[in-house]
């Protein structure tokens, strides 16, 4: 059976295969949803369609994951995978007057309480058998980059990412400590006769509690 980790790892290839069609598409704002779809076709694929994902699973109080990755196993379906993402950005779109910067305290805030620890059986009326050894719920966490010239501010906005997500108790699922997979950097991309340097950096991150 394809772990979550082998599919993340070819995810990041794969997206980086697309990245001039991607680096268009985070000049148009958000693209949370694309990605989360981008993830589950790839899992399908990679998985030889022995897995399928679902998004937004979750009923009443439940808590809405926005991945849940499923398998057969002797005819019975169950959730193996449990994923939450998150997407943060410089710019909200192509203007670079419409900084972003300052929602990246209050959404790593919000991912915190959204990637835990996973106990229970069943999740959204579906069965649950995690393949994660600790059953835990993996962050796929994303940073989108944009503007008109090539300088360290791209990497300074990840230095500052890391930073927050560390002492919130993030870390790289097989790491001490948070980390980005770099997908692309500078990518030109021209909009109305004006040139964005688009780069995109990705992470499977874990709660350390």
């Amino acid at each position: 059976m394809t772990g979550i980790e082998d599919i993340y790892r070819s995810y990041v290839k794969h997206l980086e295969s697309k990245k001039d069609e991607i680096a268009v598409l985070q000049l148009t704002g958000k693209i949370e949803d694309f990605l989360v779809k981008e993830f589950i076709y790839h899992a399908y694929t990679k998985s030889k369609k022995k897995i399928f994902g679902l998004t937004n699973v979750g009923k009443n109080k439940e808590q809405k994951i926005d991945i849940c990755l499923q398998k057969k196993e002797k005819g019975q379906t169950e959730i193996m995978g449990m994923i939450e993402a998150k997407y943060l950005r410089n710019i909200h779109r192509y203007d670079t007057k419409l900084n972003a910067k300052d929602e990246i305290g209050t959404s790593l805030k919000s991912f915190k309480t959204q990637v835990h620890k996973f106990e229970k059986s069943m999740h959204g009326g579906l069965n649950v058998k995690l393949i994660s050894k600790d059953n835990n719920i993996y962050g796929l966490i994303f940073a989108s980059y944009a503007d008109t010239k090539q300088d360290n501010e791209w990497q300074k906005y990840r230095k500052k990412i890391i930073s927050e997500s560390n002492n919130l108790g993030f870390k790289y699922q097989d790491k001490p400590q948070t980390y980005f997979d770099i997908i692309y950097e500078n990518v030109a991309t021209t909009i109305f006769d004006e040139e964005y340097y688009v780069s995109l950096a990705s992470g499977l991150w874990v709660n350390k509690e």
